[in-house]
């Protein structure tokens, strides 16, 4: 399911609650989708989670290479891996 960690909202939660995500779920999914906005924050966000050891995944990428928001994406998108856009199976 869903988590909500930490206290994400707090420059200095922040990252805590990464920390927390990556111990706690199976599988991440990256999406945000195109806001140029975000990009180096993302950069550190995906450095840090995939130091988990958590699989990092996608729904689809934007012409310009950000993971895709879910809602412009099918219902029945498969995740891929964030890295190397492999298909990922998940339990039934």
């Amino acid at each position: 399911g869903r988590h909500v960690v930490g206290d994400a909202d707090r420059p200095d939660g922040a990252d805590a609650a990464l920390d927390e995500l990556g111990a706690r779920c199976d599988l991440i999914v990256e999406a945000w989708g195109a806001h140029r906005t975000v990009s180096d924050r993302a950069a550190a966000v995906r450095t840090q989670l995939a130091r988990s050891g958590t699989p990092l995944a996608v729904l689809g990428r934007t012409k310009d290479g950000h993971p895709r928001h879910p809602l412009y994406v099918p219902a029945r998108t498969a995740p891929a891996d964030a890295f190397s856009g492999r298909a990922i199976t998940l339990p039934a």
